[in-house]
């Protein structure tokens, strides 16, 4: 991966490998990413809380963030950290569909549990949040920063909660990041997410459904890029909001014909009326790129080609 290997070059080694740093959702689709490049860089010291007992080594911190006395357990390991994470969130399991109230509930409870225990000595904390909080934006408007809070599902609701609590709750002397992702996809992305649901129905020749005429406008950023995105802001000491995505708009039609494109092979499709109301998703990232300057993001075909490489070698 010659990109990637470039991208990582504008990271510093000196500065990640004394840094002690705590991941929640380390063990993600996100979080994975996050963590082997933070062990490529020489970073030794980081610990992933996880509640998920069948992972050993002392690596993890098993812990339930939902549950007060299970944070208070692991207590002085959240106190040694300089950096926290918080990348761990319930999410739809399908795209069609939203969290349930429970586990809305239990977004806001794990980041207020944590926040609480956070000392004043941790140098900065980063949340994953999403650009599912600006709701549904102006047709063609490109989303920026400042622009209004609209969040239409439980999850996107959630995310924005987890950022208030962060904003308001935490004490004063601590920096934060709240980076808002835009579709994140790559190599151990869930199958229920758009991409991998489409490329195993090339995989196994099987129709995929198309809600809707394919015209709508997304923004697609490679998971490798988002974590060293994220890893250099940490480390050229940006704080404040961030939209994490590429600026570049492309329609589900031209994503289909991508798919079809890196895989040499016919994409089945069935049509069906829209589930959603139409809308383009674009996202304003001139904050972003005015801070990491000319960084070159993986182009949509080659990351794509890889994802499906990685599926048809799995079947």
């Amino acid at each position: 991966k010659v990109n990637l290997q470039k991208s990582i070059e504008r990271l510093d080694r000196k500065f990640w490998t004394n840094k002690k740093i705590l991941i929640t959702g380390g063990t993600g689709f996100f979080g994975k990413a996050l963590t082997l490049i933070l062990e490529s860089l020489g970073c030794p010291d980081f610990k992933i809380i996880t509640r998920n007992k069948n992972l050993s080594g002392n690596r993890y911190l098993y812990c339930d963030l939902a549950k007060k006395n299970e944070v208070g357990a692991i207590k002085e390991e959240i106190e040694r950290a300089q950096f926290v994470f918080i990348l761990s969130s319930e999410f739809p399991k399908v795209s069609t569909k939203d969290i349930s109230f429970d586990e809305f509930l239990d977004n806001i409870i794990m980041v207020k549990n944590l926040i609480d225990v956070i000392p004043i000595s941790v140098q900065k904390i980063v949340l994953a949040s999403s650009t599912d909080v600006y709701g549904m934006p102006a047709y063609g408007t490109p989303v920026n920063e400042c622009h209004g809070i609209n969040p239409m599902t439980y999850y996107a609701l959630s995310k924005y909660i987890q950022e208030k609590i962060i904003e308001y709750s935490i004490k004063r002397e601590i920096k934060y990041l709240i980076l808002r992702y835009t579709s994140i996809y790559g190599e151990n992305e869930p199958h229920v997410k758009f991409l991998p649901v489409l490329l195993d129905c090339i995989v196994n020749n099987k129709k995929f459904t198309v809600f809707g005429d394919a015209s709508e406008k997304r923004d697609f950023i490679n998971v490798e890029d988002a974590a060293i995105i994220t890893l250099y802001l940490v480390q050229e000491g940006a704080t404040g909001i961030f939209n994490i995505s590429t600026g570049k708009e492309t329609t589900i039609r031209e994503l289909l014909r991508i798919a079809g494109k890196v895989s040499g092979r016919e994409v089945s499709l069935e049509y069906k009326e829209r589930v959603k109301p139409k809308a383009d998703l674009i996202y304003d990232n001139h904050k972003l790129t005015s801070f990491i300057k000319h960084f070159q993001f993986k182009p949509l075909h080659e990351g794509i080609k890889e994802q499906y490489e990685i599926l048809k070698a799995i079947k």
